[in-house]
């Protein structure tokens, strides 16, 4: 296997006169055997990378280097990649044995050495039983697997995902996810996986790449992207429902430091901060900021258990969606909506008053103007 470095990737799709910059200096090293997903919203750029690393589209400038060797003039059936596309990219009018060994065959690999990567590759997918039907007598699951194994056959040294389970429905995708982390951790390989859907992102890969507008903006470990943002971009993509915001100030009243809204709502929230995050805070006393409390991080006051240091609110319950094991309440507090994401031991109606509290220990503050994290 290999790994994989990027280095101040620029792409223009325009011209001097009329640009369209999809890439504005990518850097970023993708380790050996890591499986690292790029996220993002689309047009972010995330794909033109992909397809940047697998020869299919040429860089404006910057290098790509595949296991220390420049691939920048390397063409891509030379890189020693395999791509798996969102739409499959089956051969309609071959079998899947056909589809599988098609690559060994433009190769010239021995007859045996080919059945014997494709058995085994069907093996591996439990699609032994498809190997002698076309495409279009499969589901989309099964075609997904299908172009895995395709994939998996050619022993690359790195595999590519360009959104390869979106058009799945929402059980094949649950499904397929499982299937290629399990294949990362047979293979070992190093992966390449994009796509849009943070859920993805959180449970597939080693570490995420978060991109927006042509640039990456935060990469770490999966709880570390959600735990510790760097900014209200990546606080808001990752993590679903969405991430409060509320946007304020810290001040001092009567001895106690007190978030307050901004807002001139006499049902504008305020509570004590407790003195742990008021030293952290100390050197933002005073200025605009913006308090971020995820879904979860909110508690009905009735089944609050908390040991932590929480602040205590009120709020009428606006909408009540039941998801099975929690639910989600949409709170209007009087100035301000907010998602809380409960237990589902209790019923929830519309209008009801509830008594809520945030943990406080939990709570992200971000710059007003930079929204950087603070």
């Amino acid at each position: 296997m290999a790994s994989v470095t990027l280095e101040n990737l620029f792409k223009n799709y325009g011209d001097a006169k009329r640009p369209n910059v999809a890439l504005k200096g990518i850097d970023l090293e993708i380790r050996d055997r890591e499986f690292m997903v790029l996220v993002g919203p689309s047009g972010c750029g995330k794909s033109t990378t992909l397809r940047v690393i697998a020869g299919l589209e040429d860089l404006t400038s910057g290098r790509v280097i595949i296991d220390g060797q420049e691939m920048n003039h390397v063409l891509p059936r030379d890189r020693d990649i395999a791509m798996v596309f969102q739409n499959y990219a089956l051969y309609p009018h071959m079998s899947v044995y056909e589809n599988m060994a098609f690559a060994l065959k433009m190769r010239r690999f021995p007859a045996d050495e080919i059945r014997s990567r494709v058995e085994s590759a069907a093996k591996a997918l439990d699609i032994t039983s498809y190997l002698h039907r076309k495409p279009h007598t499969l589901s989309g699951g099964q075609m997904q697997r299908v172009a895995l194994g395709r994939a998996i056959v050619r022993s690359p040294r790195v595999f590519l995902f360009d959104e390869p389970l979106s058009n799945l429905d929402a059980k094949a995708r649950v499904s397929m996810r499982t299937e290629i982390v399990k294949l990362h951790d047979r293979l070992q390989a190093t992966m390449i996986y994009v796509t849009h859907d943070q859920v993805e992102a959180m449970t597939m890969g080693d570490r995420i790449c978060v991109m927006n507008e042509g640039k990456i903006v935060q990469v770490d470990e999966p709880l570390n992207i959600y735990n510790r943002p760097v900014n209200m971009f990546v606080a808001a993509f990752i993590g679903s429902p969405q991430i409060n915001f509320i946007k304020g100030r810290i001040v001092s009243e009567e001895g106690r430091s007190c978030f307050v809204e901004q807002n001139d709502d006499a049902d504008a929230l305020r509570f004590d901060i407790g003195e742990q995050l008021s030293l952290r805070m100390e050197a933002h006393r005073g200025k605009t900021l913006v308090l971020g409390v995820r879904p979860e991080d909110i508690y009905d006051q009735r089944r609050c258990t908390a040991t932590q240091p929480t602040s205590q609110q009120f709020a009428r319950v606006e909408i009540s969606e039941p998801m099975g094991p929690e639910t989600y309440l949409y709170l209007n507090t009087g100035a301000h909506p907010l998602i809380a994401r409960v237990r589902s031991n209790d019923r929830y109606q519309t209008n009801e008053q509830l008594q809520f509290r945030m943990d406080l220990a939990k709570l992200h503050f971000f710059d007003a103007e930079s929204g950087l994290a603070l």
